[in-house]
């Protein structure tokens, strides 16, 4: 009965906990937005007149969520993260996505508190909560960037099409912006909108390719920005490099086909090990128990925790093969 009460108890809480995140970011979405077109075009001088007494008057009262995110904002890797957010198309700050993987780390940690594992497993179920958040990130961008590939050969289809019938440049981007789905129509409006305002085109598309790094678009636009400078026949151009990229993707598919079966088999070999030590440690704890209890033991798993990794990445290097 006391289990159930502290189940209980921790599945209110961690529910509240990510009803209350998931609402500040959609409410931060908006926000940042805006704060992200102000930063690009206004100039930093004009942000800061804001006085010392009103900035400490405006965030008198900071939220939770601001003040833990204050505290972990000068991290050094946070460059890194920052653009993977942003590539990934998420709406949330690096601050308050630090607070969701702290929050997911402890909740994990809880749960196996509460189901009374050893701690060294609950150790790892903190470690397993804390990088969830990084694994989502990663399948979105990754996600985004696979949109992107497939969307690029339509989408110079498209503008190829449209300046036949007599539209310019810029209007087939902007046609590109409202009809194409993200990523490639909400990188191409905002495009459009950065050149609107007055950046240069230059330095709009390289914005482009730093917010989706495909290597197959900064192609494109490398093509378009020499075009420029040395003229031709775009609409031509822009069928030649549709060509090509559907060139490229086709040779990326037959690829992936190809290596199928060593990637398949690096899981297989990577998650059996996992598998089987999970299965011995519910089935007889006193038989796997030894491991985490012994010195031995633990230096016996720290390597092959260390192995299987090392091995993991080989298989990866081995089977990943740039087009």
């Amino acid at each position: 009965m006391e289990n159930v009460i502290l189940f209980m108890v921790l599945y209110l809480f961690s529910t509240l906990f990510f009803v209350l995140v998931g609402m500040f970011i959609l409410r931060q979405s908006i926000v940042n937005k805006i704060d992200l077109r102000i930063k690009t075009y206004v100039p930093e001088s004009l942000n800061e007149r804001e006085s010392l007494e009103e900035k400490n008057k405006k965030f008198k009262t900071p939220t939770l969520i601001t003040s833990i995110g204050a505290l972990i904002k000068g991290l050094p890797m946070n460059t890194k993260l920052k653009k993977k957010i942003e590539e990934a198309g998420l709406p949330i700050k690096l601050e308050d996505f630090y607070v969701v993987r702290i929050g997911s780390a402890v909740i994990f940690f809880l749960i196996s508190i509460l189901l009374k594992y050893h701690i060294i497993i609950s150790i790892i179920f903190f470690v397993i909560g804390f990088w969830l958040p990084i694994l989502y990130v990663n399948h979105k961008r990754n996600r985004r960037l696979a949109r992107c590939v497939n969307q690029l050969a339509e989408t110079l289809g498209i503008m190829a099409n449209s300046l036949r019938a007599g539209f310019s440049f810029m209007q087939a981007m902007q046609l590109i912006g409202k009809e194409m789905p993200d990523p490639i129509g909400t990188e191409f409006e905002r495009t459009v909108q950065d050149i609107a305002y007055g950046v240069p085109i230059e330095k709009a598309f390289e914005n482009m390719v730093t917010r989706l790094p495909d290597k197959n678009l900064e192609m494109v636009l490398s093509a378009l920005l020499i075009q420029r400078k040395s003229g031709g026949n775009l609409a031509e151009l822009l069928e030649t490099m549709q060509e090509t990229v559907l060139g490229r993707v086709r040779i990326k598919d037959e690829i992936k086909t190809l290596t199928a079966e060593g990637r398949i088999s690096g899981i297989i070999i990577t998650l059996i090990p996992v598998a089987l030590g999970v299965y011995l440690y519910f089935v007889n704890r006193d038989y796997f128990g030894i491991l985490l209890e012994e010195p031995l033991g633990l230096l016996i798993l720290g390597l092959s925790v260390f192995f299987l990794i090392v091995g993991w990445f080989v298989i990866r290097k081995i089977v990943r093969i740039e087009v």
